[in-house]
């Protein structure tokens, strides 16, 4: 393979895996009991410092995100989080939900998040 054709294929991979982080508007909203969407986000884009793509191949069909917050979005998560240990968020992209991982424990202004591509 030429190197013209390897780092146009490169090029045209990259953008595919970035267009999504550098157009995302994300949104965090809490699940109800019931398993709906809550009305009211947690976290909204003015409160999301940067977005960044982590990697693609670490699983095949996943996605892998870094979030950084303001710092108003950093106590909204920190404080939510807390109170809702083993609780269900749903994460958006725009409108299209990209995530529903249960909460593990208290979350920061940074954190990760793996997405299946294909997912709900």
């Amino acid at each position: 393979m030429s190197v013209a054709l390897f780092l146009s294929l490169l090029a045209v991979q990259s953008s595919q895996v970035d267009t999504p982080v550098d157009s995302c508007r994300l949104f965090l909203y809490p699940v109800e009991e019931n398993g709906q969407v809550g009305k009211s986000p947690i976290i909204s884009p003015s409160q999301v410092k940067s977005l960044d793509f982590l990697a693609a191949d670490a699983m095949p069909g996943y996605k892998r995100w870094r979030i950084t917050l303001t710092a108003e979005g950093a106590s909204a998560n920190e404080a939510y989080s807390k109170a809702h240990i083993g609780e269900r968020i749903a994460i958006f992209c725009g409108s299209k939900e990209v995530s529903r991982p249960t909460i593990q424990g208290q979350s920061s202004g940074t954190f990760v998040i793996d997405w299946a591509e294909n997912s709900p």
